[in-house]
């Protein structure tokens, strides 16, 4: 669906989709991860509810939150990033040694890795940012740039987890 017309970066997504799905650990951790994210939205749109006689005491309350936000929201996606994405290189296992005798390079196949765990961390992240910046109120210009922080940090964190992974890869 996502991959249409690149069959190499299809078949390494499905793989990844299969190993992601057979173990029930990392399942149950992503329903604990989301669950502590729903939490924290949650707590965060309680605490914009605070009354201030002042309103530049409120418009400074909100930057606060505002950043604050950013700030967690980056913390949690380090967080499912370091559970699942950096060891994503260490589980192929034995399997790597088929995969450097086939037709793709290492660049391909670490880029492909990227490109798979980008989407749906990306999705995660812009989601988290932005249903965080409307639960403090944040006007749409930065509910706007809260979103694109999201991608920008989904991109970054993707990336050095893939790259770490795979230079603290341990197959055995």
């Amino acid at each position: 669906l996502f991959f249409p017309f690149n069959q190499q970066l299809r078949a390494i997504a499905r793989k990844e989709a299969k190993m992601f799905l057979r173990d029930t650990s990392q399942a149950i951790q992503l329903m604990l991860l989301l669950v502590l994210t729903a939490v924290y939205v949650r707590n965060l749109g309680a605490m914009q509810k605070l009354t201030f006689e002042n309103e530049s005491h409120l418009h400074w309350w909100q930057i606060i939150l505002g950043t604050a936000n950013v700030t967690f929201g980056c913390c949690i996606l380090s967080a499912i990033a370091t559970r699942f994405v950096f060891p994503s290189i260490s589980l192929e296992g034995q399997a790597i040694v088929p995969l450097k005798a086939s037709p793709i390079s290492m660049d391909q196949f670490l880029n492909s890795k990227a490109l798979i765990w980008f989407i749906p961390l990306c999705l995660l992240s812009c989601v988290l940012f932005v249903t965080g910046s409307i639960a403090v109120s944040s006007n749409p210009a930065f509910i706007g740039v809260s979103g694109l922080l999201g991608a920008l940090m989904a991109m970054g964190v993707v990336r050095l987890a893939v790259g770490f992974g795979a230079i603290y890869s341990q197959f055995d």
